[in-house]
C-alpha cells in the first residue's frame, strides 16, 4: 500500500500528495527507524486486513484479487504476531533486516493488484483500526494532511518515546495490562492530534470516519 493511494481521497481536499519511500537505514534522519516502523506496520496490517471477508467485500475485490492475497495469509499473520514482540535489544536491526523487505514486497503486491480507489479504501480501513500516534505517520497520511516537517518531528518524538517506554511483555495474556496499554496509546494519539491545525484535524477525522 503506497502513499500515492491518498490521491484517491475526496476531490475537494486540495492537491494530491505523493508520499516518500521510508528512509533507508543509515539515512540522515534521527527518526528514520520510526518512519520505517510506521511503514512496515501499515503494510503488514494492510495485507492482514485483505484476508478478511468483510474487508474484501467493502473493497469489492474480485475472486482473482482475493486469490492473489490469500497466498500470504499464513505468513502475514505469523509476522504480525512476531512484530509485536521484537526484543528491544534487536528492535532496529530486526525491523531493517526482516520486516522492511517484507513490507516492500507487500506494498508491490497491493499496488499491482488493487485499483487506486481500492488502495485508498484499504488505507482508511487500516488507519481506523490503528491505535496510538503512529497512525499519523502511516505512509501517505502526513502528505494527505499536509503536515509540516516540524509537526512530523513532534509526532515522531511521541511515537519513539512510547516505543521505548512501553512494556509489552505479558500483555497478550493480561487484561489489566492490555487496558493500561490502550490508555497509553490513546493518550499518545491525543497528544499527537494536538499538534494538528483545525483544518488538518478536520481532514484527519474525515479519514477516520468521525
Amino acid at each position: 500500500m503506497h502513499a500515492s493511494l491518498v490521491k484517491e481521497g475526496p476531490r475537494n481536499e486540495g492537491p494530491a500528495h505523493e508520499g516518500p519511500a521510508p528512509p533507508a537505514a543509515g539515512a540522515d534522519d534521527p527518526f528514520a527507524v520510526v518512519k520505517r516502523f510506521a511503514f512496515t506496520g501499515l503494510q503488514l496490517q494492510g495485507m492482514s486486513r485483505l484476508q478478511e471477508r468483510a474487508v474484501q467485500q467493502s473493497l469489492g475485490l474480485t475472486e482473482g484479487q482475493i486469490a492473489a492475497f490469500a497466498v500470504y495469509r499464513e505468513e502475514v499473520e505469523r509476522l504480525r504476531k512476531e512484530f509485536q514482540n521484537i526484543p528491544a535489544a534487536t528492535w532496529e536491526q530486526t525491523i531493517d533486516a526482516v520486516y522492511v523487505p517484507v513490507a516492500e514486497r507487500y506494498r508491490a503486491v497491493i499496488e499491482r493488484t488493487l485499483t487506486p480507489e481500492q488502495q485508498f479504501e484499504l488505507l482508511k480501513q487500516v488507519v481506523r483500526r490503528q491505535r496510538g500516534a503512529i497512525a499519523l505517520l502511516a505512509p501517505g497520511v502526513p502528505e494527505y494532511l499536509e503536515l509540516t516537517p516540524q509537526q512530523v518531528t513532534a509526532i515522531c518524538q511521541i511515537v519513539d518515546r512510547n516505543r521505548r517506554t512501553a512494556n509489552l511483555e505479558g500483555v497478550a495474556h493480561n487484561p489489566l495490562e492490555i487496558a493500561r496499554l490502550m490508555r497509553v496509546m490513546s493518550q499518545a494519539r491525543a497528544e499527537a492530534e494536538r499538534h494538528l491545525s483545525a483544518a488538518q484535524l478536520q481532514k484527519w477525522h474525515a479519514l477516520l470516519g468521525q
